[in-house]
């Protein structure tokens, strides 16, 4: 419990906006949103209001197929428990965002890998799918082979596109490893997955892969994370932060410390180290990247980050010993900026 109290009302302003580049963040797409048809999902304002009684991320798998018909598959081991998590949002993406900050739950699409019956059909067919945004249609539809290649192995081969593409697999049941020749002709990166997947005795559906996030699994989400889709997240968001008045900044943070204050010396102990870890892996991806977008994101960075460190410098001596650490993290992570 104490990662989903940290992300709730620790550090509110970073992780905010760190959760939200990790969580699918871009902008609404048509295809994306409940039908006007059903309204499925809809309250009657017109918000999409989500109600989750709490669970594991894959009782919130099953909780979001079900409420907006996409499929969803849980990314294991990131499974955990998750929630009560009860609030409205304009939009399917947002919903998403909201997951990332609240429940630290990351959004990526990827593949389903399911295997075929005797009859060459799916053991669990279905008619849900994952509704492509435009980032997803360039990967899926981006042209690879021609291929010729022999003793080719099926979880290796993926692999190599999960690395390649930034897509995540996720296996229902252990895929044949038996060795099988590949002769294809050019074709989309989505074609040559099923093709694979075929030749295997299985089939790859798109899904949605939920992650249930922690500082062990991170940096597995963001190698499934484009550099264009992080930046375009942390631009977002931190520029959003940026825009606040700064009084209102500071009154973020005062509520960041109030929340860190009434936790006991062993909490509080271990919500800085989460903190340190988690942020640790997002900014150090974010310091390799190259280009003016990255400069410009590495500032609004520094900007948050300063403005932690000034309110930090405002605290009773007393107050301020209790979470130096951090402090002195900060002001390392600073540095890179």
């Amino acid at each position: 419990m104490m990662s989903r109290r940290l992300f709730l009302c620790c550090l509110a302003a970073i992780a905010a906006v760190c959760g939200a580049a990790l969580s699918d963040d871009l902008p609404a797409t048509q295809v994306d949103q409940p039908t006007q048809a059903t309204g499925a999902g809809e309250t009657e304002k017109g918000t999409i209001a989500i109600n989750f009684a709490g669970g594991t991320v894959k009782d919130l798998a099953t909780y979001l197929q079900e409420k907006f018909d996409v499929a969803m598959a849980v990314a294991e081991p990131m499974d955990f428990a998750v929630g009560p998590l009860q609030f409205t949002a304009p939009n399917v993406d947002q919903v998403y965002v909201l997951l990332g900050g609240m429940g630290r739950v990351a959004r990526r699409p990827g593949y389903l890998i399911t295997p075929k019956d005797p009859t060459g059909k799916e053991t669990q067919p279905t008619d849900l799918k994952r509704p492509d945004r435009p980032a997803d249609k360039v990967r899926d539809e981006s042209t690879v082979g021609p291929i010729k290649a022999d003793g080719v192995v099926l979880t290796e081969a993926l692999g190599e596109l999960a690395t390649l593409y930034r897509v995540p697999f996720i296996y229902e049941g252990t895929p044949s490893a038996e060795a099988f020749a590949v002769d294809a002709p050019k074709c989309s990166v989505r074609e040559l997955i099923e093709a694979l997947a075929s030749h295997a005795g299985c089939v790859a559906k798109p899904v949605y892969v939920l992650y249930g996030m922690t500082p062990d699994n991170v940096a597995q989400v963001l190698d499934y994370t484009s550099d264009e889709e992080i930046l375009e997240g942390f631009e977002k968001n931190f520029g959003m932060y940026a825009n606040l008045p700064k009084e209102l900044r500071m009154q973020i943070f005062a509520f960041a410390f109030g929340e860190l204050q009434n936790m006991s010396p062993e909490d509080r102990a271990q919500a800085i180290q989460y903190a340190q870890d988690m942020f640790g892996t997002m900014f150090d991806r974010l310091a390799s990247m190259q280009g003016a977008g990255a400069d410009g994101v590495r500032q609004k960075v520094a900007g948050v980050i300063d403005d932690g460190l000034e309110f930090y410098r405002g605290l009773p001596a007393g107050q301020r010993g209790q979470v130096q650490p951090l402090a002195e993290y900060f002001t390392r992570m600073r540095q890179k900026f």
